[in-house]
């Protein structure tokens, strides 16, 4: 991808020291895949048909064209179910999965939120957190998974570290590295209103295209929606 901006798909950033040489971020295996379903023209299950860029739309979609008609891909939806399953497999491999800062990220805490963080540290250090309760409840952040490295202030790091620590959020069918990972990939996914190149839109469906569970994002949302030929034919009054 050519774009800097582009949320965890540039490793660029003036306050990320590197953890490992290799990118884990790589891998593109998942052990928790969500299927919604095969799409029109899906021969697999799994499997994604054969995609040509058109377009954006409205910053936010990424038109395509495939043998069964066009296919209008949610661009947030499609990164998101990227980076859940690249975070999967890095575990999964025991690859290292954080990006050290440079500069701490530091912010003061409700004591609830202290007790929280306390309750769930190890489970945060295992998906790519390092932290630290230092005095005046301030929560010291100096490490996060790789994938956040462009989404990185307080505020929003911040939002992010309450809702891992909040149980209710926690859904009844998922445990709480599942809800974790979903969350961290939902945050570092680009976000609609967002401008693509054209490149950047073949390298995200040829990465889309490589996941095991294409068609739906980390919360069940579809990635994709197909318009069949027959159905637009239909539309111009041609059937």
């Amino acid at each position: 991808m050519d774009n800097g901006n582009a949320a965890a798909l540039s490793t660029d950033n003036a306050n990320v020291g590197t953890l490992s040489k290799d990118n884990p971020n790589a891998a593109t295996l998942s052990a928790n895949a969500l299927n919604i379903g095969a799409l029109p023209g899906i021969t697999q299950p799994g499997r994604l048909p054969s995609l040509r860029v058109v377009g954006q739309l409205s910053q936010s979609y990424i038109v395509t064209e495939g043998s069964e008609g066009m296919y209008l891909v949610d661009q947030h939806a499609a990164h998101e179910r990227i980076l859940l399953e690249r975070m999967v497999a890095a575990l999964k491999a025991r690859a290292p999965i954080s990006q050290i800062l440079l500069t701490p990220i530091q912010f003061e805490l409700a004591p609830r939120e202290v007790e929280a963080i306390e309750e769930h540290l190890q489970q945060l250090e295992h998906i790519g957190f390092a932290l630290e309760i230092l005095e005046h409840s301030t929560l010291s952040i100096t490490a996060v998974p790789n994938v956040l490295i462009k989404q990185m202030n307080a505020r929003s790091l911040h939002e992010l570290i309450a809702d891992l620590t909040a149980p209710e959020h926690v859904g009844h069918s998922e445990t709480w590295e599942e809800h974790a990972l979903a969350n961290v990939a939902c945050k570092a996914a680009i976000k609609a209103n967002y401008f693509l190149t054209v490149s950047e839109m073949r390298e995200m469906i040829e990465q889309l295209g490589q996941t095991n569970a294409p068609f739906s994002c980390c919360h069940g949302r579809p990635t994709m929606v197909h318009f069949s030929l027959s159905a637009l034919e239909r539309e111009f009054g041609r059937r």
